[in-house]
C-alpha cells in the first residue's frame, strides 16, 4: 500500500506545485520504497532481516555524512574528470600535500582503443595486471600503401581501458584525494576562488583543473570545440598481436586486439559513422589557450592527442602531470599559470609538428 502511494506521488510531482517543506519526501522516496521491501523481508526471515535493515541504515547514514563533509570542506584544488589526465593531476597534487577533490559521475564509458604506445611505456612503465595483449607490431594502411612494422620485443600493449581508469583513480585516492560521484552543473570563477555547483550542493576551491574530456562543461571553460566523431564496436573475432590503422582522406579506422576479442573503430569529420556501436569524440588538436586565472585544461579537454592516429593516453596523462606541477609552482610563487601554456607547448604541442 505504501509503495503504491509513493508511486502515485511520483506521478503527480510534476503536475502540482510541491511545498519545499515536504519536498524531502520525493528526495528520499527510493529509500522509503527500499525500507518497505526490507520490512517485508523482515516479516518473512526474522532476525537476519532485522540485522540487514540495521546495516542498511548505518551504511546510508555514513554515506550521507561523508557527502556532507565533502561539501563543507574547503579544498585547494578540484579536478573535474577522473580519466588519465584528471587522476594523474589529483595523484600528483595530493602527494604534494594539497587538499584535492576529484569530481566525476563515473557513469559513462570512454570510447578508446586502449593502446599504450612505446612513448607511454618509456615514460610511465606498464602494469602487467592491465595488459590484455602484448603487441608484436603495427599494420598501417594509407590509400593503396600498406606497411607492417614488427617489433623485436614488446614495446606497446593493448589494455583494458576500464581497469586502467579504475587503477589510476585508486592511485589518486590512495595518495589522499577525495572523490564525489557527481556531475558538475556549472563553474563560477570569482576573484579569489572558484564555485563549483552540482545537484547536491556547491563546493568552493582555490583552483580547478578541467579534465572532463570533450564536454559542454569543458567547452564553457575554453576547451576544444574541434573534434572528429567515432564509433567503436566489440567483435568476438580471433585477435592477433598487431594493432591496425587504416588512414583515408577525412576518415580513419582501427582494429585493437584484446584478450578474446577485437575493438573495431571508425572515425569521420562529417558526423558519426552510420554503424552500430559506442560513440565518442576525438580532439583534432590543442586549443590556443590552456589556462585562465584559476583554471587549467588537461587531456582531451585541452585537445592533447597524437596528430597521427588520435591516441590520447600518453598525452592525457602527461598533460595532467604538467598541469599539477605548474599549479603547485604557481601556488608557491615559483611560476604563474600561464607557464602551463609554455610547458605544454614544449612537452606536448611541439610534438604535433613532428
Amino acid at each position: 500500500m505504501l509503495i503504491a502511494a509513493l508511486a502515485a506521488l511520483d506521478e503527480i510531482k510534476d503536475i502540482i506545485q510541491i511545498p519545499k517543506s515536504i519536498d524531502f519526501v520525493f528526495e528520499y522516496r527510493l529509500i522509503l520504497k527500499l525500507g518497505v521491501l526490507i520490512l517485508v523481508i523482515l516479516k518473512i526471515m526474522g532476525l537476519n532481516a532485522l540485522i540487514a535493515l540495521f546495516a542498511f541504515d548505518v551504511a546510508y547514514i555514513m554515506i550521507e555524512r561523508i557527502t556532507l563533509r565533502v561539501f563543507r570542506m574547503k579544498y585547494d584544488v578540484a579536478v573535474i574528470g577522473a580519466g588519465p589526465a584528471g587522476s594523474m593531476s589529483a595523484s600528483k597534487l595530493s602527494s604534494l600535500g594539497y587538499r584535492t577533490l576529484i569530481i566525476d559521475p563515473r557513469d559513462t564509458k570512454k570510447v578508446c582503443a586502449g593502446i599504450l604506445t612505446a612513448q607511454y611505456v618509456r615514460k610511465y612503465g606498464i602494469n602487467e595486471d592491465l595488459v590484455e595483449r602484448e603487441l608484436k607490431g603495427s599494420r598501417i594502411s594509407f590509400r593503396d600503401i600498406h606497411a607492417q612494422i614488427t617489433y623485436r620485443k614488446a614495446v606497446e600493449y593493448s589494455i583494458n581501458r576500464e581497469s586502467y581508469d579504475s587503477f589510476n583513480l585508486n592511485e589518486a585516492i590512495v595518495a589522499g584525494s577525495d572523490l564525489i560521484k557527481e556531475r558538475v552543473s556549472s563553474i563560477e570563477k570569482k576573484e579569489s576562488s572558484i564555485l563549483i555547483k552540482t545537484k547536491k550542493g556547491s563546493i568552493t576551491v582555490d583552483y580547478a583543473i578541467i579534465a572532463s574530456g570533450i564536454s559542454d562543461l569543458s567547452q564553457l571553460c575554453g576547451g576544444t570545440k574541434k573534434y572528429a566523431f567515432c564509433v567503436q564496436q566489440k567483435k568476438y573475432l580471433k585477435p592477433d598481436d598487431y594493432y591496425e590503422i587504416d588512414l583515408q582522406p577525412g576518415i580513419y579506422s582501427w582494429v585493437a586486439p584484446k584478450k578474446d576479442h577485437v575493438l573495431i573503430g571508425y572515425s569521420s569529420l562529417e558526423g558519426y559513422p552510420d554503424i552500430p556501436g559506442e560513440k565518442g569524440l576525438i580532439p583534432l588538436g590543442p586549443v590556443k589557450k590552456t589556462f585562465s586565472k584559476r583554471l587549467l585544461l588537461a587531456g582531451d579537454a585541452a585537445g592533447f592527442v597524437s596528430p597521427f592516429e588520435g591516441e590520447g593516453l600518453y598525452y592525457s596523462r602527461r598533460s595532467g602531470e604538467i598541469a599539477a606541477e605548474t599549479l603547485s609552482d604557481a601556488i608557491t610563487g615559483k611560476k604563474s599559470l600561464s607557464d602551463y601554456q609554455l610547458d605544454g607547448k614544449k612537452n606536448l604541442i611541439s610534438q604535433h609538428s613532428l
